[in-house]
């Protein structure tokens, strides 16, 4: 009984993790699945998984509505180029409420977890029409500025995370520093930003990742002057349309749901490639996030 106790416990709990893993994995196995899918098949109800006749040409369709190299090239400059200098505004932030108090500063951490706390829909019109006042719409002015000020996505959340690590790290250890003639940009730079490497790593995936997949904000404030993969594929139809008109095998073409896959998977593609490159360090980099310290 005491064998067979663990035994249950242990197969319980791999069924409630294969549960929750088909959860996660349904949606991107869908969509491979479909990707790969002719017309013929897509009509047929018999085909659920595995497609009779693997269509290729589905992906060469979505590289061209979605004007693939260019678009994929404008899309990691609206998210690499927001990411950083959030990431590192965040981290002075975030390093200045911890170590540097000054009149009101108590007050000014409370403005800016309230501003964590409201949803950001809520702040899309304002924005948009003091950015309108600003000239700023229409391009990449309209998210590198906010990071600059650390008002991009997800900014308060990137602050308390390095407030958290900041004060994690000794006070002897910048004294020392100081001791011995280092300014404070120096002590930021040479004890800081090393010991504080994991929330670096944490912050910038993360706002790659969200200013990646944003298209609320982006398609209100780009525009026509920016497009972005996620951008493209809201308009995919009419892309499509445009590229294919009538339809590359007639007008039923049109409600080719595996052309709109294969994008799917062209789009998501890079933050998987990115995500297996830097998995090791991701993971090492959230453990230690939760570490506590003097």
């Amino acid at each position: 009984m005491k064998r067979l106790r663990p035994l249950g416990l242990r197969i319980a709990l791999y069924a409630v993790l294969a549960g929750i893993a088909y959860v996660y994995l349904y949606p991107l196995l869908f969509m491979v699945a479909t990707s790969f899918k002719s017309l013929t098949d897509l009509l047929d109800p018999m085909v659920q998984w595995l497609p009779r006749q693997p269509d290729v040409a589905n992906f060469t369709r979505a590289w061209v509505v979605l004007n693939f190299p260019t678009t994929l090239t404008l899309t990691l400059l609206a998210a690499l180029l927001p990411a950083l200098a959030q990431t590192l505004v965040c981290a002075l932030v975030g390093t200045g409420f911890a170590r540097y108090p000054f009149p009101g500063s108590r007050l000014a951490f409370v403005l800016m977890l309230v501003v964590f706390i409201l949803p950001p829909q809520v702040l899309l019109i304002p924005r948009f029409l003091v950015f309108k006042d600003l000239n700023l719409l229409g391009g990449l002015a309209s998210t590198v500025v906010p990071a600059l000020l650390a008002q991009g996505i997800g900014a308060s959340l990137f602050i308390l995370l390095f407030f958290q690590f900041a004060r994690m790290i000794p006070k002897s250890l910048e004294e020392s520093a100081l001791v011995d003639g280092a300014g404070a940009a120096k002590v930021f730079l040479r004890i800081t930003v090393p010991l504080m490497a994991p929330a670096f790593l944490i912050a910038f995936l993360f706002s790659m990742v969200w200013y990646w997949n944003e298209t609320a904000q982006s398609g209100l404030f780009f525009g026509d002057g920016w497009t972005t993969l996620p951008l493209q594929i809201d308009r995919f139809t009419a892309a499509f349309e445009k590229h294919y008109p009538g339809g590359a095998t007639g007008s039923v073409d049109k409600i080719n749901e595996a052309v709109r896959m294969a994008g799917l998977l062209l789009a998501t593609a890079p933050l998987l490639a990115l995500y297996a490159v830097m998995q090791r360090w991701f993971v090492q980099s959230i453990d230690k996030a939760g570490i506590t310290g003097e």
